[in-house]
């Protein structure tokens, strides 16, 4: 089915046989994948208007794409696994799918959040440009896309510091403890640095 405004009842019904078939399966094994699907089943429409879209200026090139054996440095290989690769007329776009919470986009462009510059690393092509798609009820749609210089700086940044730090590893450099409250509220570690007890 082309992905246009005349054919976009017909491209949910499609998907809807196909969300069915691929979560078959799991409703078997799983009862919690009910909703999920459940949840999918609501978003569909928003994803083909999404689509539909998205298709004025690219085409899905490949979806789960294994990135393997990414030189960064000739003793360095970046492996990853992409949701979706699409092709358009200036290079590569890199989607992302996220179904929880996103970076916030000062995150991302500050260097803070590194997934997307990441992505663009793993990649061969010329990339232009890498974004996140939000399938959240509350929250569809694009989010924090890069491109252009951004883009290119930031992966270019991402890239040299995993150069850096992986040296000093391989060289046994004591790693700084980051120590800021956004990092350290994702940590599981904090029984080793002891945090709460620098202040004492």
């Amino acid at each position: 089915i082309a992905l246009v405004a005349e054919t976009r009842d017909e491209a949910i019904t499609f998907m809807r046989k196909i969300s069915d078939a691929v979560f078959a399966q799991d409703l078997e094994d799983n009862f919690m994948h009910r909703g999920w699907l459940a949840r999918w089943t609501v978003q569909i429409p928003r994803y083909i208007d999404w689509q539909i879209e998205h298709a004025q200026s690219w085409r899905v090139l490949a979806a789960e794409v294994r990135a393997d054996a990414v030189a960064l440095t000739d003793k360095i290989t970046l492996t990853g696994r992409l949701d979706r690769v699409d092709q358009g007329e200036h290079g590569v776009c890199i989607i992302d799918y996220k179904t929880g919470a996103i970076p916030r986009a000062e995150m991302v462009s500050s260097g803070e959040a590194i997934q997307l510059p990441f992505y663009a690393l793993l990649v061969d092509a010329p990339v232009a440009r890498v974004e996140y798609l939000s399938l959240d009820r509350n929250n569809f749609g694009t989010k924090v896309p890069l491109e252009g210089e951004e883009l290119l700086g930031l992966s270019r940044d991402v890239g040299a510091r995993l150069r850096v730090i992986m040296e000093e590893i391989r060289q046994q450099t004591p790693l700084p403890a980051w120590g800021d409250t956004e990092t350290c509220r994702k940590c599981s570690f904090d029984g080793i640095c002891r945090r709460q007890m620098w202040v004492e």
